[in-house]
């Protein structure tokens, strides 16, 4: 079964269990702890994106007074946890922090403490407190739990997420790929970062055979889960992968059905730079500067909206294109541009993980001395362009 199958079953199945069961209990044909079994369970896998809709909200609210009526400590301790993650999710940290101050002061139970620890770990490597992450995710693995449980997978990917933030990407990469071995497919959110995080690991290594698999992956869980903004960004990242690769008609293909998507469902806000980066697409067979243009127009969507991750890597994916044909000069100029764009737009995170890449290209692909002159060089090439009389050719 497809990725995109599977979830669509899993979600489906949650939402169709909470109203089957509530009549079920209305109807006196079955015990209401069925139907807090049911909501419990959909609370707690139902996916919550940024700027789309969800019924996690309503359900935590349910869950919250069933759970007071009936005096259930440990369920209004998760769904407490859960209302901070979901926060979380939403990047309202300061709240989700907050809620979990709350949690850790009523002495929750080993399993929900160990989400807590884990939750404050994630928040605080979104937040840039690496350092607290570090020591929440330390209390975390002191405090034991069911490895078969659930909750006991997500500290795999909390520390995947620490090392991507510390830009340790070799280490990232392989906490990523066992953490996705061992998060349950119900867990659909967690999935889906641990795939993402790992396509643009690899973009950053212009692996394009792994970037496509995991990003591919990531579009056909949303795909199921129908969070169109999410797979029209999917589909655009595939999109600016495929053409620099000479997919044209793959490109064309997935772009086609973004922007099919973005007007059915109004999303306007990508209606521009997936029209622009169809022409390009139609015109890049054999034209790399098309196919590096459009490139960079997805990497300035992404700019614009904060999404560091994504950006950085398709400007990385770009410098090691130019890498690859030897253009030391392109590539370093291509750094530099997504630097200077990052910085006006603060984009820490993607500021830094470029400047570490051209460090690289310093220290390990040029060595000092040939950097500094091909620096020299780019720069005495631009000044003498400026001081040029208008209408001088270039000799």
């Amino acid at each position: 079964m497809s990725a995109e199958q599977s979830t669509r079953e899993i979600l489906r199945a949650m939402l169709g269990d909470v109203p089957l069961t509530r009549g079920a209990v209305e109807r006196g044909n079955a015990p209401e702890q069925q139907y807090v079994s049911a909501l419990a369970r959909a609370t707690l896998f139902y996916p919550v994106f940024q700027d789309w809709p969800t019924p996690v909200h309503v359900w935590l609210e349910e869950l919250e007074r069933l759970a007071a009526l009936n005096g259930d400590t440990e369920l209004t301790h998760i769904a407490q946890v859960r209302t901070a993650v979901v926060k979380m999710r939403l990047a309202n940290f300061a709240d989700a922090s907050e809620i979990l101050a709350n949690v850790a002061s009523d002495a929750p139970s080993n399993c929900v403490h160990h989400w807590l620890a884990v939750t404050r770990a994630r928040i605080a490597t979104r937040t840039g407190k690496l350092e607290d992450a570090d020591a929440f995710l330390d209390e975390a693995r002191r405090i034991p739990v069911d490895a078969e449980h659930w909750i006991a997978s997500l500290i795999d990917l909390a520390n995947a997420e620490l090392l991507l933030e510390r830009d340790e990407i070799e280490d990232a990469e392989e906490a990523f790929l066992h953490a996705l071995a061992h998060l349950p497919t119900e867990l659909v959110e967690e999935r889906l970062q641990a795939l993402q995080s790992l396509g643009f690991i690899y973009i950053t290594h212009a692996d394009a055979g792994n970037a496509l698999k995991y990003l591919g992956d990531a579009r056909g869980m949303l795909r199921g889960a129908g969070i169109w903004p999410e797979v029209i960004q999917m589909n655009l990242v595939l999109g600016a992968l495929n053409i620099p690769l000479g997919n044209i008609a793959a490109a064309t293909s997935l772009l086609d059905e973004a922007l099919a998507m973005a007007h059915e469902h109004e999303l306007t806000q990508f209606v521009g730079v997936l029209k622009v980066m169809l022409a390009r697409a139609h015109s890049a067979t054999g034209d790399s500067n098309a196919a590096i243009a459009a490139t960079l127009d997805a990497a300035g969507v992404f700019a614009e909206q904060g999404q560091a991750v994504s950006y950085m890597g398709m400007i990385t994916f770009l410098s090691e294109l130019f890498l690859r044909r030897n253009d030391f000069e392109q590539a370093y100029e291509t750094l530099l541009t997504g630097v200077s764009i990052a910085k006006r737009l603060r984009l820490p995170k993607a500021e830094r993980a470029l400047r570490s890449r051209i460090e690289r290209l310093r220290q390990i692909v040029l060595g000092p001395r040939k950097f500094e002159a091909m620096v020299v060089g780019i720069l005495r090439r631009k000044k003498a362009a400026i001081e040029r009389p208008p209408g001088e050719s270039q000799t």
